[in-house]
C-alpha cells in the first residue's frame, strides 16, 4: 500500500468525527467524492498531517523503506491544491 490508515479516531470535541477508521490507497490517481461535510477534506488534512490523529496511526511507503511511518510530508507527495 502507498498508504494505510490504521485504527483512526478522530474528534474535535463530541461528535466524534472519524472512529477506528481503517483505510489503504493502493494507486496513484485517487478522487474522494461526497457530500458537503461528509470529511473529504479532513481526510487530506490527515494524509498531508495538517491534522493528526487522537489515536491509530498512518504509514507512508517510501522508495528507501517498504513501509515506515514519517512526520515529514515532503517525501511522499502529498497535498492539496486551491484554485
Amino acid at each position: 500500500s502507498l498508504v494505510t490508515l490504521r485504527d483512526i479516531t478522530l474528534g474535535f470535541g463530541h461528535p466524534t468525527l472519524m472512529e477506528n477508521i481503517n483505510l489503504r490507497i493502493e494507486e496513484l490517481g485517487i478522487a474522494l467524492l461526497g457530500r458537503n461535510g461528509c470529511g473529504k477534506s479532513t481526510l487530506l488534512k490527515l494524509l498531508t498531517q495538517e491534522i493528526l490523529p487522537d489515536t491509530g496511526e498512518i504509514q507512508f511507503q517510501t522508495q528507501n523503506t517498504p513501509k515506515m511511518v514519517i512526520t515529514n510530508n515532503g517525501d511522499v507527495g502529498i497535498g492539496t491544491a486551491t484554485p
